[in-house]
């Protein structure tokens, strides 16, 4: 090793650059490992210039490897990066897919679907959505139920499985829209459809004309069953949350008759807005239920802020009053048929004539909860007769 490779002495300005050309002028280098090295070689010059081209092949080497580790670190920094994003990204697409296949998260694409979709797709398909693609095969369907019904022994099954109330819920359901149609009110077959708490209380719900509530919104809820071993305190409390449930201001329930209700009121009221009626489920009491709709739909409408223009309650109630009273008469009436026989054209007149008395009732409730008052006349008629 030489102890001094730098040792060179420069006279007078030994170096310049001329045309882009290195010149030396009588410069002197005194490097022994230098001056071995050209003596041991013919052309000293070449061998000079290749030693000198060596060093700068050795220079741009070495820039070389700095630039390529400086690479290096940089390349290790963006895999470390990517690694990171890729592990934080895949991170996030598994509580995505946790969160939206997660049943009960609200805000998940599963509960969504099963909260709205599902329903909306079988509402839509309902045969009992007039609009629906299912409609036309309705009354088909059903006349098919019925005749399956009526051979040996399926009436029985029917009755033994839950297809029971569903036909139950369709022969009220096909009921009560004959009635919201007379009254103009807008009736909607909700069944299994679930409200917006996502509870399913409530089979039917009939909404009153906004141009008769002066835009305010009112309900009437009804649930239908057709089940044994029910208590009074369980209905209405089951009637009580589906009013609730469905933001209804009256509810009606309609309890298809069973050997362990037959001592039960075939109408008792409660609460002032809730009304249990038992129907027999193969040949329901129109009449009954016509009264349940009329009723129901006055108890609602009492919820208006502007009841006292809308409504004369005090002639409402008297008007079904005796309409109640009409509706005693028919169920004696029925009751008696089996034993006076004998007398049958008597009692079909009397049928007859006690229908059109009821029939007479809810027209005029009817007239009076859609604002046409034609109570002064019956009190008048009803005057004159005392009088003569």
């Amino acid at each position: 090793m030489q102890e001094n490779i730098n040792n060179v002495t420069p006279i007078i300005s030994p170096l310049k650059i001329e045309n882009k050309m290195l010149v030396i002028n009588n410069l002197r280098i005194s490097n022994a490992e230098l001056v071995d090295y050209l003596s041991s070689k013919v052309d000293i010059e070449r061998a000079f210039l290749d030693l000198i081209e060596a060093a700068l092949l050795v220079r741009r080497l070495s820039d070389v490897a700095i630039e390529a580790e400086a690479l290096n670190s940089v390349a290790d920094r963006v895999t470390g990066s990517v690694e990171k994003a890729g592990l934080t990204a895949v991170d996030d697409f598994t509580t995505l897919i946790e969160k939206h296949t997660n049943i009960e998260d609200p805000s998940g694409l599963a509960r969504i679907l099963v909260d709205q979709l599902v329903p909306a797709i079988a509402a839509e398909l309902s045969p009992l959505n007039k609009k629906g693609p299912m409609f036309k095969i309705y009354d088909p369907l059903i006349d098919l139920v019925q005749r399956i019904a009526g051979q040996d022994g399926a009436h029985e099954a029917v009755n033994n499985s839950s297809t029971k109330g569903k036909n139950f819920n369709a022969t009220m359901d096909g009921i009560l829209q004959h009635f919201a149609s007379q009254s103009g009110d807008q009736i909607e077959f909700v069944n299994d459809v679930k409200s917006v708490k996502g509870l399913k209380g409530g089979d039917e719900i009939i909404t009153i004309p906004t141009e008769l509530t002066g835009g305010q919104s009112i309900k009437i809820v009804w649930e239908f069953k057709a089940e044994r071993d029910l208590s009074q305190p369980a209905i209405l409390k089951e009637l009580a949350a589906a009013i609730e449930n469905r933001q209804s201001q009256a509810g009606v329930f309609v309890l298809a008759l069973e050997p362990e209700y037959e001592k039960w009121s075939t109408h008792s009221f409660a609460s002032g807005n809730r009304l249990l009626i038992i129907v027999d489920k193969d040949n329901p009491d129109r009449y009954l239920i016509q009264f349940a709709y009329l009723w129901s739909r006055m108890v609602a409408m009492k919820q208006l802020s502007t009841v006292k223009d809308v409504l004369d309650i005090e002639k409402l109630q008297y008007l079904f009053d005796q309409a109640e009273v009409s509706l005693k008469d028919i169920r004696n009436i029925k009751t008696a048929h089996t034993g006076i026989e004998t007398s049958l054209a008597d009692a079909r007149r009397w049928v007859a004539t006690v229908e059109n008395s009821l029939k007479q009732k809810f027209s005029e409730i009817s007239e009076e909860l859609d604002g046409d008052d034609g109570f002064d006349e019956i009190v008048s008629e009803l005057t004159k007769k005392k009088k003569a």
